[in-house]
């Protein structure tokens, strides 16, 4: 499974505004390497959660692979950080960050597709 995560940052009424916007659970490399990877080294828009993402609005782009769907490791990832008796917002984005879970591809896709030449 693939999983795309951007970070972005729009002006709204002269403030910055950050958001994180994501795909999970997509199963084929090259529909990720052509809807997401290709726009992203071309300096295009991506669509992404519903959003048509300015390329320039980007500050972060991250593509990680795992062997199971988000839903099933984010009830692992969810319990392992939860704290008894501590509320705290848990989003599932958090996944991108902890290579228990997913494992961080961005790199090797940008270079098989040439974007560092």
């Amino acid at each position: 499974m693939y999983h795309v995560m951007i970070n972005r940052i729009q002006l709204i009424g002269g403030k910055p505004k950050e958001s994180v916007l994501t795909e999970y659970d997509i199963d084929d490399e090259q529909y990720t390497i052509d809807y997401f990877v290709k726009p992203y080294i071309n300096e295009r828009n991506i669509y992404i959660s519903g959003a048509l993402v300015p390329f320039k609005e980007i500050n972060l782009f991250k593509v990680c692979t795992s062997e199971q769907k988000s839903d099933l490791l984010y009830i692992a990832y969810d319990r392992k950080h939860t704290i008894p008796g501590v509320v705290m917002p848990m989003y599932k984005h958090g996944l991108f960050s902890d290579n228990e879970y997913f494992i961080d591809v961005t790199r090797k896709l940008l270079i098989e597709n040439n974007f560092y030449e």
